[in-house]
């Protein structure tokens, strides 16, 4: 009886502490923010890895690598330097004049593909500086539109509408992806670039620097800021495991590692609720310990 009377009490007001702890838990997880607040970035913003320096003239577009060299290319003008070549160190190694107003160039393995303003063809590189027709596309892009391939289509933003475009590689459109809450974002419905990392498409908004990634359903699951750089609606890209910004204070393409790093699965715990999670734990340790030393104790 004796027991009875000392051990039913504490173990009241053991069960007691647990429970309000796990409350005060869940009111904590509600309302605030988790660790992870950038989605798949590991950052929510990043500096400078690398630059390219610029020897283009007119409108800076993308950068490509094809496994050694990086490829960079210029639009708004067909008869000057439209093409630049980069060591993988990032030393410029060459310039060429193909002729071509680009809008995009992109690689399939080592070889580089691009996009040209206004028209719906494919060309490929066959020697520096010499591209010819690849792939005519079914129907013509936006004009200033540029292209990619993302999970073996070829695929073009409309930065209006908020939607990307697929064709298969023969050319022939397949299917419309609407990216879901585009535009919210200031500067988004401006955008005319979009990239991928062969897993996640991305978009940049430069007016402010905010990189956003996108699942194949078109939900946006993750945003972070590059830090540094100024620029106009053109010169995004992604090559070699980094985002690439054009920036117009420096004259140069510069390199970010905020893609490749994407973590597989969001629901993976955060850290912050982990540590949430402490109090409760801490409260149910001591009760077991309370309640078992009565018990050994009686």
């Amino acid at each position: 009886m004796l027991h009875k009377e000392v051990l039913r009490p504490r173990q009241r007001i053991g069960k007691k502490s647990v429970l309000l702890a796990l409350l005060l838990t869940c009111w904590l997880a509600s309302t605030t923010r988790p660790a992870f607040a950038s989605g798949v970035f590991a950052n929510t913003s990043y500096n400078a890895a690398m630059t390219l320096a610029n020897g283009m003239v007119d409108t800076p577009m993308t950068v490509a690598f094809d496994g050694t060299n990086y490829w960079a290319v210029n639009g708004g003008t067909s008869n000057s330097v439209e093409e630049q070549e980069y060591a993988a160190t990032g030393v410029s190694v060459g310039t060429f004049n193909p002729g071509m107003d680009f809008r995009s160039d992109f690689t399939v393995g080592s070889t580089l593909y691009a996009k040209t303003f206004s028209g719906n063809v494919v060309y490929r590189q066959t020697s520096p500086g010499v591209f010819s027709s690849y792939v005519t596309l079914s129907n013509t892009p936006p004009s200033q539109s540029g292209l990619i391939i993302y999970q073996n289509q070829y695929a073009v933003l409309n930065g209006t509408a908020g939607t990307v475009s697929f064709y298969n590689l023969s050319g022939a459109a397949t299917t419309t992806l609407t990216l879901q809450g585009f535009g919210t974002l200031s500067g988004e419905t401006n955008t005319y670039e979009i990239a991928t990392d062969g897993t996640y498409l991305y978009t940049y908004d430069y007016s402010g620097n905010i990189l956003s990634a996108w699942n194949s359903s078109g939900v946006r699951v993750g945003e972070t800021t590059l830090n540094g750089v100024s620029g106009s609606t053109y010169g995004f890209s992604i090559a070699n495991g980094m985002a690439w910004v054009y920036s117009s204070t420096s004259n140069a393409f510069t390199g970010f590692a905020a893609v490749g790093s994407a973590s597989s699965s969001l629901a993976l715990p955060e850290p912050t609720f982990a540590w949430l999670l402490l109090p409760s734990l801490g409260a149910g340790m001591l009760y077991r310990r309370r309640t078992g030393s009565d018990t050994r104790a009686h």
